[in-house]
């Protein structure tokens, strides 16, 4: 049998073998992400920070069970920013899954939009391997197991009856939009619903819609500068 042909069988053979004993890295997939639903691509891990941080500025979970997308999963193309923030999703590698939310947007701006970054106990829910990559990973959009009770209304350090902005907490789904006594705030990309001229000097009434169509109103809201605030209603 001809040199080069024996060569390819043999590499074939061994890539074969490859990927037999390690599926999940012999896959290379395509990243997808479908709005407010799914996504699928290829997962990293980051270094954990016990603060407050990232674009979304959330708090890590209690538990540490958090999770970056990429920049199109976590703003939609740019139609939608911020919109998967705070937002749960289930990941599933092969046999292994794990809940996390989404607290923060992949560093890398060529990742896939199904991309993700996760945690460190995020990471090892899902495999036993050494922080590396994995593909082929999907997720899907779930409600958050630790959201309960009311929302919560973060308002942007610096806040007033002229300027002001507020953060949406605790939810239990994707919250799709906001209007603040009568008006609708612009979502930044930092996840604040911003209003330049301010809602006046409060309290004010706060209605969430979130990405399932349920409707949360709280009235009565003070406007605390830099306050988390919770709200009466249950989700």
């Amino acid at each position: 049998m001809h040199a080069t042909v024996v060569l390819i069988l043999a590499l074939a053979a061994l890539l074969a073998s490859a990927a037999n004993a390690n599926p999940v890295l012999a896959k290379r997939g395509a990243s997808y992400y479908n709005f407010l639903k799914s996504g699928a691509g290829k997962t990293t891990y980051w270094t954990d920070r016990p603060d407050s941080w990232g674009q979304c500025l959330l708090d890590p979970p209690a538990n540490g069970m958090a999770v970056a997308l990429a920049t199109n999963g976590l703003d939609n193309w740019g139609s939608n920013p911020a919109s998967m923030c705070g937002a749960c999703i289930r990941i599933h590698n092969g046999a292994k899954s794990a809940v996390a939310r989404v607290i923060n947007k992949l560093p890398d701006g060529g990742r896939g939009a199904g991309d993700l970054d996760v945690s460190s106990a995020v990471w090892y829910a899902l495999t036993n391997k050494a922080p590396g990559e994995l593909y082929d990973v999907t997720w899907e959009v779930v409600d958050c197991p630790d959201a309960s009770g009311p929302l919560v209304y973060k308002w942007k350090d610096g806040s007033s009856q002229w300027w002001a902005g507020v953060e949406i907490r605790n939810h239990r789904k994707p919250v799709l939009s906001v209007t603040v006594n009568g008006q609708r705030p612009t979502r930044q990309m930092y996840n604040y619903f911003v209003a330049n001229s301010g809602f006046g000097p409060g309290p004010v009434t706060i209605q969430t819609v979130l990405s399932d169509g349920t409707s949360i109103t709280d009235y009565n809201i003070p406007l605390r500068a830099g306050a988390e605030v919770r709200g009466s209603r249950s989700q």
